[in-house]
C-alpha cells in the first residue's frame, strides 16, 4: 500500500510539472534561464518561435514580429515578450514581412501574393497579386507604397496593388533572384541585393539607376540604410561592406565572420551595426571606423545560423533569430558593457 501511495504521489507530481511546462511553452515566452550562458550577456528573454527567417519591430517599437520557416508569423509585446498572436497565411508560406510606417498593418509576401493584414487582430484586409515567387518586401516612408523583389524589383500601390514602377538593370535571366530590398529612410532611394554580387540603388521618383555597388566577393544576402541615409551596409560572403551613398564609395570592409553574413541592421543613432552569420555568430561593429565591439557565438552546431538581427526603434534592445533555435532578445547596453573595446 505504501508503495502504491508513493507511486501515485509521484505520478501526480509529474502530471503537475507537465501541465506547468505545457502552460509555460504555450505562451511562447521563456525568460533567459540562469543556466543560459547568454544571460550574463544581457539576454532578456527568448521566444519559443523557432526556425526563424526574419525578425522586425513595429515603427513604435511596441511589437516584435517573427517569421518562421514553417510560414507562421508571431507577434509579441516587445517590452516583455508576451505572445499577442500567431498568424498563418491563407494559402502559401510566408517569405518576408514588413510593417507599414504607421504600424497598423503588416505585409506578408506569400509567393504569388502579398497579404496585407491588420496588426490588431490579424484579420486579412487586402490580397495583392505579386510577382511569382516574391521573396522580399519593404514599405517606404509612405504607407501607400510597397517594394517587392523576386525576378525583378517593382513598386506597388497599397491597397489596390497597382504597379507603379519596375526597376531595370542588365541581368542574366538565369541569375536574377532578388534577396532583399530596402528604402532609404526618406524614401528617395531603393536598394536591392542581387545575385550577381552587386547592390543596385535607384531613385524612386523616376527609376534612374544611381549606383551599382560591385566588388562583393559572393552573393549579397542583405542590405540596410543608415538612419540618416548617408551610408548603406551590405552583407556579402564573410564580410560586411559599408558604402557612402553620395558617390558609391566603399568606406569599410568589416571582416570577422567565418561564414556567410545573413543579416545587417543599423542602430537607430547610426553608430553601431549588428550582423548575423551562418556560423551562428552575432557581431556588433562601430560604424565610424569598422571596429568590432562584441561577438556572441549563439550557434551550438553547424548550420544553426543567425538568420536575422534587428534593433528596436529606441535602440535599447536587439532581437536575434536563429535558423534552428529560438529568438533571443538582448539588452544592447549590457552587451556593450562587456566589450573590451574603448
Amino acid at each position: 500500500m505504501k508503495k502504491i501511495t508513493v507511486n501515485l504521489i509521484g505520478l501526480l507530481f509529474l502530471g503537475v510539472i507537465g501541465c506547468l511546462v505545457f502552460l509555460f511553452f504555450s505562451i511562447g515566452l521563456q525568460p533567459c534561464s540562469r543556466f543560459d550562458i547568454f544571460q550574463e550577456e544581457g539576454c532578456l528573454y527568448t521566444l519559443k518561435h523557432t526556425s526563424i527567417n526574419m525578425v522586425t519591430f513595429s515603427p513604435d517599437g511596441a511589437i516584435l514580429a517573427t517569421l518562421s520557416f514553417d510560414g507562421t508569423v508571431g507577434l509579441w509585446r516587445a517590452s516583455d515578450g508576451k505572445q499577442l498572436q500567431m498568424i498563418s497565411p491563407d494559402r502559401y508560406e510566408v517569405e518576408s514581412i514588413a510593417f507599414s510606417p504607421d504600424g497598423n498593418t503588416l505585409a506578408m509576401a506569400t509567393g504569388p501574393t502579398i497579404e496585407i493584414r491588420q496588426v490588431s487582430g490579424g484579420s486579412l484586409l487586402h490580397t495583392l497579386r505579386g510577382q511569382e515567387g516574391t521573396f522580399t518586401i519593404a514599405f517606404g516612408p509612405n504607407k501607400d507604397i510597397l517594394a517587392e523583389g523576386s525576378a525583378g524589383v517593382r513598386l506597388r500601390q497599397v491597397p489596390d496593388g497597382t504597379l507603379l514602377r519596375q526597376f531595370e538593370w542588365d541581368r542574366d535571366s538565369r541569375s536574377s533572384w532578388v534577396d532583399r530590398v530596402a528604402f532609404s529612410p526618406d524614401g528617395t532611394f531603393l536598394a536591392a541585393a542581387l545575385p550577381d554580387s552587386t547592390v543596385r540603388v535607384w531613385q524612386v521618383n523616376d527609376g534612374t539607376l544611381l549606383h551599382t555597388l560591385s566588388g562583393h566577393p559572393g552573393f549579397v544576402e542583405d542590405v540596410a540604410f543608415a538612419p540618416d541615409g548617408s551610408t548603406l551596409a551590405s552583407g556579402v560572403g564573410v564580410m560586411i561592406c559599408v558604402w557612402r551613398m553620395s558617390d558609391g564609395t566603399l568606406l569599410h570592409r568589416l571582416e570577422g565572420h567565418t561564414n556567410s553574413v545573413n543579416s545587417v541592421s543599423y542602430s537607430p543613432d547610426g553608430t553601431i551595426l549588428a550582423s548575423g552569420g551562418f556560423e551562428g555568430a552575432m557581431k556588433l561593429w562601430r560604424v565610424t571606423d569598422g571596429t568590432l565591439l562584441r561577438t556572441l557565438n549563439l550557434g551550438k552546431w553547424y548550420g544553426n545560423s543567425v538568420k536575422s538581427v534587428a534593433f528596436s526603434p529606441d535602440g535599447k534592445i536587439l532581437a536575434v533569430g536563429q535558423r534552428y533555435g529560438p529568438v533571443r532578445v538582448f539588452d544592447v547596453e549590457q552587451i556593450l558593457k562587456n566589450s573590451s573595446v574603448e
